[in-house]
């Protein structure tokens, strides 16, 4: 179960990203990204509430990535300001479950030395040959 502070900067970042992305939204007038925006909410909604159970703590920040990805995928030739909500899920599972989490929640068919590059473990990658 994550601590108290960790859910409260979740949450925060969660906020500070829905804000920032509804200012150009609001500001053009644009419909169909406000429909991906209230989408992006809602995702973001559950799975802040879902963080809160203990059993399903470990698959949120992979399902909420996936889905994030999808609405970005298809609301993206309306609006590019959309993409800023990708940044949102890797940060979630690196504060939520560390640094190796991050990493194989935002690269999940990545080469085998992608974990040596992105989270420096102690071991050195596999040769080339």
């Amino acid at each position: 179960m994550p601590t108290r502070q960790a859910l409260g900067i979740t949450l925060g970042a969660r906020l500070f990203t829905l804000l920032a992305l509804a200012a150009p939204v609001l500001w053009y007038r644009d419909k169909p990204t406000l429909i991906a925006l209230v989408a992006v909410g809602v995702i973001w909604a559950a799975a802040a509430l879902a963080e809160r159970r203990s059993q399903v703590v470990r698959v949120v920040p992979t399902i909420e990535a996936a889905l994030i990805g999808i609405v970005c995928g298809a609301f993206i030739d309306t609006s590019l300001a959309i993409l800023l909500a990708l940044a949102l899920p890797p940060f979630v599972a690196a504060v939520l479950h560390g640094l190796r989490a991050a990493c194989s929640r935002s690269a999940p068919s990545s080469p085998s030395w992608w974990p040596w590059l992105c989270c420096g473990t102690t071991s050195s990658p596999p040769s080339r040959a």
